[in-house]
């Protein structure tokens, strides 16, 4: 029989296993070197939180230095918490500034989001557990224990390093991006399926993973970005794949193609770790600017009777353009990964777009809005521990971190959520109990076998999570709890299991009450409307780059703001990793649904930004072909269009319509037709106009491809 969840990577085993490790070292430990003290509990549950909970990625230097610094804001919250403790309004007060403060830095991400959940224990467990400042040292040497023993586990255990396997996702895209290519030079298939692997390869190990490698660091955030380029890359190569497209036979791009697919190979090498030199974007940089002036003059030596036939030649030769400049600025971030010194292109007056760069402390400044999941959830996990930590002080409840461990386990995104968890929750602590309870009663004068049974339950409480039904899960995390306190405090006391079943009871009462409080219909409620405010922004930006495209410095809208499309479509996201994160089946659905609408939306925030840096590039169109302004502005206009059915699709306002984008050629043949072509101007424009219909044309396809999954998630 299969559990409903698999362990992919065997993640949850190897945690298990480092996880039962650590914690009875630092139990025994700290029962050797603190007897009778609270500081016994702290060391139990803190290397527990330190070794399940925080999860740290990376090479050794950056695991250590990630469990230094987590060691160190431990002992800043460990001493908050003691000072605050014995009296009501200072523990409800600082609790809800604590733990609120911890759920709004996951925005952080990297080691911010490994840290948070593990500092939320070792702070809710050190004010419920202190009850004066005399007892701030044994707590103190307590978390001293936990962190000198997660540390070798950390980085000799069977360690995570994270951006592996990412980076691994990002070696197999590249490569099935240079294979594409290849077939198609060949005249062979495309291989559709090997398109689709490389995508689903680059979600999985990414996606959701609260153990993402994402920081402060410019190589963090770099291979954030490419993941993102890969995936918007993928999805239109995907998308065009099925579409018989010839190999233009533009003079020279044969070659260019061989060279895109030299420099995708390459960034894998390097990427994948069998690279002999730097990866480098110049070679590529270089055949795009000269493929840009083949077009050029082949439009100057057309003939009226040639004029169509060459401009379907540079028509035909946009995905090979596309794919170009997309690997130029896969280069860009391969490098910034790898640390190292960032390239200068010598592309005379042609500009090689930046990639976007993810900038963590902008977000935390994004965020701080009632409209952000993320502060939403962090108001309400502060008020519902808030809450807990004012009951359990006001009733005297013994143990009364369960109950705000309670809270913890059972909130979740929306009031139902939270009431099916918190059933759950309750019936598996009151079997675990009733487990713990025989089993005391049963074994109460036999130590070994009570450490026995501590043993397998502390790997099974770890292994369980996310493997396992969550009442499943529950139980035997409580039957845990049992009998780490049977030993921490022995001889047992049959009263521990019942403590456990009451506290877990108040905890998801607590939570159940919050949830139905603030924002009931969950804190993805706003999501929806940062995916809506993305498109806004990023069909504002289309619209303002064709117009400086269009009428240069005598354009009279606004520049179109780059950074706060960026900003908008890195909001997007959240509605992913939010859904990903609850282990629904459905709302996983959901997640694979936004990540499917969000890899369209990438087309046209890419196609607006490379379009507004290549604006500058040359002469307004309307001052040396503006016969052109006409067909490009109409069919910007059906993209835009596009766009806004799809946002409307995904409001529930609208339905969808016949689409209305026409072909490119035939229109520009009147346009061209009456220009001056042996103007070079004129012909770097006209070719310019082309090639931007091209972006276009992408952006119109995504549009529609974009449908589907806005009307299964309106």
């Amino acid at each position: 029989m299969r559990w409903p969840f698999e362990d992919p990577g065997h993640v949850a085993l190897r945690r298990a296993i480092r996880t039962t490790l650590g914690t009875a070292i630092s139990v025994a430990t700290a029962l050797w070197l603190l007897p009778g003290s609270p500081g016994v509990v702290l060391a139990a549950f803190g290397v527990f939180a330190l070794l399940a909970f925080a999860d740290f990625g990376g090479t050794w230097g950056r695991r250590f230095v990630a469990l230094i610094s987590t060691g160190i804001a431990g002992v800043i919250l460990i001493t908050v918490g003691t000072l605050a403790a014995g009296v009501i309004w200072r523990v409800v007060v600082v609790t809800f500034l604590i733990t609120g403060a911890l759920a709004y830095l996951v925005v952080l991400r990297g080691a911010f989001a490994n840290a948070a959940p593990a500092l939320t224990v070792v702070f809710v467990v050190t004010v419920m557990v202190a009850t004066s400042t005399e007892q701030l040292a044994a707590m103190l040497q307590g978390y001293a224990v936990a962190v000198f023993i997660a540390i070798p586990i950390t980085l000799f255990v069977f360690p995570r390093r994270t951006p592996a396997r990412v980076r691994a996702a990002c070696v197999i895209a590249m490569r099935t991006l240079a294979e594409h290519e290849r077939n198609r030079l060949a005249d062979h298939p495309r291989d559709v399926l090997a398109l689709d692997g490389a995508l689903q390869a680059l979600r999985s190990s990414y996606l959701g993973n609260p153990f993402r490698s994402t920081g402060f660091r410019a190589s963090d955030r770099a291979l954030m970005s490419l993941v993102g380029q890969l995936q918007a890359l993928l999805t239109a190569t995907r998308r065009t794949a099925e579409v018989p497209t010839p190999v233009s036979d533009l003079p020279g791009n044969i070659d260019y193609i061989h060279t895109t697919i030299a420099c995708l190979d390459s960034l894998a090498d390097a990427l994948g770790g069998d690279g002999l030199g730097e990866p480098s974007g110049k070679a590529l940089a270089q055949a795009w600017v000269g493929e840009w002036d083949v077009a050029v003059q082949c439009l100057q030596d057309s003939t009226p009777s040639s004029l169509e036939t060459d401009l379907r030649k540079i028509a035909h030769a946009f995905p090979d353009r596309a794919l170009g400049i997309s690997a130029v600025r896969l280069s860009i971030l391969v490098r910034r990964f790898l640390n190292l010194p960032a390239e200068t292109f010598d592309t005379g007056t042609h500009t090689v777009p930046e990639p976007p760069d993810y900038q963590p402390w902008a977000a935390l400044r994004t965020q701080f809005t009632t409209k952000s999941p993320w502060m939403r959830t962090a108001l309400r996990t502060g008020v519902a521990l808030a809450v807990a930590a004012g009951v359990v002080e006001t009733l005297g409840l013994a143990h009364g971190f369960w109950v705000l461990l309670g809270v913890i386990a059972t909130l979740r995104q929306d009031s139902l959520g939270t009431l099916r968890t918190a059933l759950l929750a309750v019936g598996g602590t009151f079997g675990g109990a009733l487990i713990g309870a025989g089993v005391l009663l049963l074994f109460s004068g036999d130590e070994p076998v009570i450490v026995v049974a501590f043993l397998i339950t502390a790997f099974l409480s770890v292994y369980f999570q996310g493997t396992a039904p969550f009442a499943l899960a529950q139980g035997v995390f409580s039957l845990y709890v049992v009998l780490v306190f049977s030993i921490v405090a022995w001889p047992p006391d049959l009263s521990t299991a019942t403590d456990r079943v009451l506290d877990i009871a108040i905890g998801g009462g607590i939570s159940l009450a919050t949830a139905f409080l603030l924002w009931p219909r969950g804190v993805v409620a706003g999501l929806k409307a940062n995916v809506l405010d993305a498109i806004d922004r990023a069909r504002l930006v289309l619209q303002e780059a064709f117009g400086e495209f269009f009428h240069g410095a005598k354009y009279g809208g606004q520049p179109p703001d780059i950074k706060q499309m960026q900003a908008a479509m890195a909001r997007t996201k959240e509605v992913v990793e939010v859904e990903l994160g609850s282990h629904d089946p459905r709302q996983i659905e959901r997640a694979i649904q936004w990540e499917r609408l969000i890899d369209d939306l990438r087309a046209l925030a890419v196609t607006g930004s490379l379009v507004s840096a290549w604006a500058g590039d040359g002469p307004a169109l309307e001052d040396v072909a503006p016969a052109l302004v006409e067909p490009i502005r109409d069919d910007c206009a059906a993209v835009v269009r596009e766009w806004e059915l799809v946002r409307s699709i995904l409001a529930g306002n609208q339905g969808a319509q016949v689409p209305t984008f026409d072909p490119i050629v035939p229109r520009t043949m009147e346009a061209v037709g009456v220009a001056d072509l042996n103007d070079r101007a004129v012909a770097d424009r006209a070719v310019a106009a082309i090639w931007a219909h091209g972006w276009l044309s992408l952006t119109y396809g995504a549009a529609l491809t974009a449908r589907q999954p806005a009307e299964a998630l309106a």
